[in-house]
C-alpha cells in the first residue's frame, strides 16, 4: 500500500466517522504498514484484523472500537493512543509494543475483574495483588475512558 493509497482510504475514513452515509469506513485488513506514521491518526472504528504495524508509529492514534485481532504490533509505538473498546491482540504479535501507563493499568483493571474461580491458587493470588500493585493508577484515567456507545 502506498503513502498516498493510505492517505485516501484515512481521508474517506474520517468522513465516515463524520457523516455515516458519506465517505467509507477503514478497511485495512492485512494491510502491510510496516514502519508507517499514522501518530494522532483518527482509526477509530477502523478494521486492522492482521495488519502488519511492525513498528509503526501510532503515538497518541485514535484507536477507539478498531478491530486489531491478529495484527502485528511488535515495536508499534502505542504511547498516547486510544485503545478504549478496541479489539486489542493479545498474542506474540503484540510483544514489545511500546505502552504508557494508560494502557498498562486499563490492561491491569480489566485482569483485576475477572472471574480467576477456576484458576490455581497461583494465579488468582497473582490476581488479587493487581488492585494493590495499581493501586489507584487506572483511577486517575478512568476520566478519559469513554463510555460505550450503542
Amino acid at each position: 500500500m502506498t503513502p498516498e493509497e493510505l492517505k485516501q482510504i484515512l481521508d474517506k475514513h474520517a468522513l465516515w466517522l463524520k457523516d455515516d452515509s458519506k465517505g467509507v469506513r477503514a478497511n485495512l485488513v492485512g494491510a502491510h504498514l510496516v514502519g508507517a506514521h499514522l501518530e494522532w491518526a483518527n482509526l477509530e472504528r477502523a478494521n486492522l484484523v492482521g495488519a502488519n504495524l511492525v513498528g509503526a508509529n501510532l503515538e497518541r492514534a485514535n484507536l477507539e472500537w478498531a478491530n486489531l485481532e491478529r495484527a502485528h504490533l511488535v515495536g508499534a509505538n502505542l504511547v498516547g493512543a486510544i485503545l478504549d473498546f478496541s479489539c486489542f491482540p493479545l498474542w506474540c504479535g503484540s510483544f514489545t509494543a511500546k505502552a504508557d501507563d494508560r494502557l498498562v493499568l486499563q490492561l491491569f483493571a480489566h485482569i483485576a475483574r475477572l472471574d480467576v474461580e477456576a484458576c490455581s491458587e497461583e494465579v488468582k493470588e497473582l490476581v488479587l495483588k493487581l488492585p494493590e500493585l495499581a493501586k489507584n493508577g487506572f483511577c486517575k484515567y478512568q476520566n478519559a475512558v469513554k463510555e460505550a456507545k450503542p
